[in-house]
């Protein structure tokens, strides 16, 4: 870190505590995860009161912390709140160092778990329940609290990975990850990440070879689609049987989307 100025030393040390504490996946109301949170955000304040921002900056700021307060009082979840305060600050941080550092971080701590669940140190949960066509599965965690947490970490490192090698995108990366992809997926049997996962490593290796030809601005309209595709689908769940299919590949996505609309 002898290249690093006080006002990154600061930042990485808080976003390597909360990295640590999200990746490791401890409960919300665990004691460790507390103290480690305490601590990345006493590295944060700090180096929040040493950074200058502009007056216009302050009012942005000062907006986004009251919109974060507010979604958190309202969910009573912190992910927004943390979002916006990693994001406010990241000022004078180079972000792609800062990717991978979390890449490196994340791997590290994954396959730590992985490997200490199969050798029995830590606790390798047990869900057993049913899927419709299949009957009772038996889903394994591999040392996070849950399969889905361990396969959407997994999500979160190939997205990492990809972003910061698009332009190295080959066959014989893109196959090592759909190898450890059906590896995890043996365990977790997360069809949803599972899937995700596949798909984004084959439209980043085709996007990767045809970028030349490809407008990217399309891509701003992903969301407003997903959000639109989202509630069409849940709207018209009951009178179409082809949603009916679509939502059972989903894990009744659409399903519970629609039983909000009721």
């Amino acid at each position: 870190m002898s290249n690093l100025n006080k006002e990154e030393i600061l930042f990485y040390l808080y976003f390597i505590f909360i990295l640590i504490g999200k990746s490791i996946g401890l409960g919300a109301n665990n004691f460790i995860l507390r103290i480690i949170t305490i601590m990345a955000f006493i590295f944060l304040l700090i180096k929040l009161t040493i950074t200058k921002y502009t007056r216009r900056e302050i009012i942005i700021i000062a907006i986004l912390i009251i919109i974060g307060m507010f979604t958190f009082y309202i969910s009573k979840r912190a992910g927004v709140l943390l979002s916006i305060l990693t994001i406010i600050g990241m000022k004078n941080i180079e972000y792609k160092k800062l990717f991978s550092l979390s890449l490196n971080i994340k791997v590290i701590i994954y396959f730590t778990i992985i490997f200490s669940s199969l050798i029995g140190m830590i606790p390798n949960k047990q869900y057993v329940h049913w899927r419709d066509g299949i009957g009772y599965i038996t889903r394994y965690s591999l040392g996070y609290n849950h399969p889905n947490l361990l396969h959407s970490n997994l999500f979160i490192i190939v997205v990492l990975f990809i972003y910061l090698n698009y332009k190295k995108l080959n066959i014989i990366n893109c196959s090592i990850i759909l190898a450890v992809n059906f590896f995890i997926y043996n365990f977790s049997l997360s069809r949803t990440g599972f899937y995700s996962i596949i798909m984004i490593v084959i439209v980043s290796y085709i996007l990767s070879r045809i970028k030349k030809h490809i407008n990217y601005s399309i891509f701003k309209y992903i969301m407003p689609i997903s959000v639109i595709f989202t509630f069409v689908t849940a709207k018209l769940y009951n009178q179409y049987e082809i949603l009916y299919k679509l939502d059972n590949i989903l894990t009744g996505r659409i399903f519970v989307s629609f039983l909000k609309l009721i």
